[in-house]
């Protein structure tokens, strides 16, 4: 807003991912509240809250689908820099957006299909019943092996000039910590959640995937602003 010189693209993209991931960090007030003061939370309050109420759940979607559109646009910008530089900023950010729009509907359309009514501690994991948290560990970790591999193009396309130095060490950073940790959750979660376990189990496990994300998502202010 302050800056006329971060207004391009890629600073909005950035922007609007921030925002998914404060939205998705809300979703551990109701499993702390829940922790420290006991007690259980029915399924199907606990998607109204994280779904209707505190939209953590659409805040990682749409985080995730951001960190793919970061890593195409940083991709366009060195592999076509005039056709990035002319090409309208309004259409381009409205497709993006568009897209991520569509990655809400999905989530939010197979968490209302696998349903089903079960107590728990309400997280984010504890909304996707059955083969939804499979469906959607999966179809996360796909977008973030693409744009992994949008990452490794750029990174190559670029890796050999000087001047470009700066955006080749913020590249190699957001890969290893932001899509790493997006990964490394989305594998822990899937296998997690491949064998029957106890609620209580399967709770413990989902929350240390979770570190690997919540550790990419804390990292992310140093990478951008630290080496911008």
């Amino acid at each position: 807003v302050v800056d006329r010189t971060l207004r391009a693209p890629c600073n909005i993209l950035i922007g609007a991912c921030a925002l998914c991931d404060v939205i998705h960090q809300l979703g551990h007030f109701p499993q702390n509240w829940q922790i420290y003061l006991g007690g259980t939370l029915d399924s199907l309050s606990c998607s109204v809250i994280m779904v209707c109420g505190f939209l953590p759940v659409l805040g990682v979607a749409a985080g995730t689908m951001s960190v793919l559109c970061i890593g195409i646009d940083r991709f366009l910008s060195i592999a076509a820099p005039t056709t990035y530089r002319n090409m309208s900023t309004a259409a381009y950010l409205t497709v993006c957006f568009l897209y991520t729009f569509c990655i809400i509907i999905f989530v939010s359309l197979h968490e209302i299909d696998y349903l089903s009514r079960r107590d728990g501690i309400c997280n984010i994991p504890q909304v996707y019943h059955g083969n939804a948290i499979r469906i959607w560990t999966m179809f996360a970790f796909i977008l973030n092996l693409t744009a992994l591999i949008f990452y490794i193009v750029t990174w190559r396309l670029i890796r050999s000039k000087d001047n470009l130095a700066r955006i080749f060490r913020t590249i190699l950073l957001v890969t290893i910590f932001d899509i790493g940790g997006w990964a490394l959750t989305c594998i822990v979660v899937a296998m997690t959640n491949s064998v029957p376990r106890p609620v209580h189990k399967r709770f413990c496990y989902n929350c240390f995937a979770g570190i690997f994300v919540n550790f990419g998502v804390a990292v992310k202010c140093f990478v951008y602003y630290f080496t911008r």
